[in-house]
């Protein structure tokens, strides 16, 4: 037994431990440094389809890139390169569903979920974001020409990202070395996404707005980077599909508010409060822009105006 509790095999070394793991290193070093070349290649053209494979095939055999620690390639160029395929490049429902699926796995969106301090977060969180896009593709937003995912895949996603909120523990925003985690952020960009589709229906729509209140509740500190905008943008999107979905975003209020006092010597219950009086002011200025949010806008409002004490 070495003086630091670990177990060697006879004849082993640290060192020698250690140099056995350089190889797998070595190959993915170099594997990303194409990739990234590549990459470079293409967003100098504006991202043209992938020469000599469809765009799917090339997804898939790089979507490993997601959980890359070099933020220029997996922020910068691949998630770029596939935000961008997936506006404009034709896709069937198969391929989009066969991607969700992988996306939405134990390999990307759950891949080292029980243990938050580990790097697969940004694997994790570049995956919600993917999956984001393929709901917006499937719901034909944006000028994309729609890809319906069906009922099932779509009911699929939104059983993955109801139960990442609950499970993510990692609630990191930015590294300088290894950019954007921001996982509450990227989990309520689809939850926005999958609440505007027209195959989630009322309860579907609830059970999202209860992940978005997992997101809001879940941070013990206040949100620093524009989380609580983004959750608010769940309960913009759901308000968009009529007076019964706004009478959940209605309840949902009245129930966050109940969970939220404003308690200064509780550190926890503080920084709650601070997160949902951020997000409702996000929500009340949404609302003023849209064609028929007035009522609503006044109803968060005269919330806002109470958590504040202002007469």
């Amino acid at each position: 037994m070495s003086s630091s509790g670990s177990a060697r095999r006879p004849g082993g070394t640290a060192a020698a431990d250690t140099a056995r793991g350089t190889p797998a290193r070595g190959a993915q070093a170099a594997r990303e440094a194409a990739a990234k070349a590549e990459l470079k290649a293409l967003a100098a053209k504006g991202f043209p389809a992938p020469e000599g494979e469809s765009v799917c095939s090339y997804l898939d055999r790089n979507l490993e890139l997601l959980g890359s620690l070099d933020p220029e390639l997996r922020d910068g160029l691949f998630y770029e390169a596939t935000g961008a395929w997936l506006e404009r490049c034709p896709f069937s429902r198969e391929e989009l569903q066969a991607l969700a699926e992988r996306l939405a796995s134990g390999d990307f969106l759950f891949r080292g979920i029980e243990d938050p301090s580990g790097d697969d977060v940004y694997r994790r969180t570049f995956s919600a974001l993917v999956l984001d896009l393929l709901v917006r593709r499937s719901n034909g937003g944006e000028g994309m020409e729609a890809v319906d995912l069906g009922d099932e895949a779509t009911a699929a996603v939104a059983s993955a990202m109801e139960r990442y909120a609950a499970e993510e523990r990692n609630l990191s925003g930015y590294d300088p070395e290894k950019g954007w985690a921001h996982s509450s952020a990227h989990a309520a960009d689809v939850l926005a996404s999958l609440a505007a589709s027209p195959r989630v229906d009322r309860r579907g729509l609830a059970r999202l707005l209860g992940a978005a209140r997992t997101l809001l509740l879940k941070s013990e500190s206040a949100y620093a980077h524009q989380e609580c905008g983004r959750i608010a943008k769940v309960l913009l999107a759901a308000q968009r599909r009529g007076e019964s979905a706004r009478a959940l975003v209605r309840a949902w209020i009245e129930e966050a508010l109940e969970a939220c006092p404003r308690a200064f010597a509780d550190r926890a219950a503080y920084a709650r409060w601070t997160n949902l009086l951020d997000l409702l002011r996000a929500l009340y200025f949404h609302l003023r822009a849209e064609p028929d949010g007035a009522e609503l806008a006044d109803f968060v409002e005269s919330k806002v105006r109470k958590l504040m004490r202002i007469a």
